[in-house]
């Protein structure tokens, strides 16, 4: 599924009823943190891989203008804005700006920790594989 569907669902339920389940599990801070990583990812990955290899004319250079550039930053602008933290680890409002960085970098410590073994994993399960 693209991401910008679930994203439309995000931007859609807390306006029609907020008191519905799926407004609440779309404003809960970790699917809205979770959803701006994504999105950005897709920008991203559509600006680094894409914009150099593809001319898109008319309608689809405005769908993939609108898909790829317009939304990611209304999401992410919207998700920047309303107060909503991943976690209370990241709360710099009750823990100060010097702990969240600390508890940034024990994260990054933690990825770069675990990807290489992830890696050396997909490695030997693709050796495997292959034999």
């Amino acid at each position: 599924m693209p991401i910008n569907m679930p994203i439309a669902l995000a931007f859609t339920p807390p306006l029609l009823n907020p008191d519905r389940k799926l407004a609440n599990f779309f404003m809960r801070p970790a699917v809205r943190a979770a959803l701006a990583s994504y999105i950005l990812m897709v920008s991203v990955v559509y600006h680094v891989l894409i914009v150099p290899y593809w001319n898109p004319q008319g309608v689809t250079w405005l769908t993939a203008t609108g898909l790829n550039i317009v939304m990611p930053i209304l999401y992410i602008v919207d998700w920047l804005l309303t107060n909503v933290y991943p976690s209370t680890f990241l709360n710099v409002a009750e823990l100060g700006i010097g702990n969240v960085l600390l508890n940034m970098f024990g994260l990054v410590a933690v990825f770069a920790v675990v990807g290489p073994i992830f890696i050396t994993a997909a490695h030997l399960i693709s050796d495997r594989t292959e034999s």
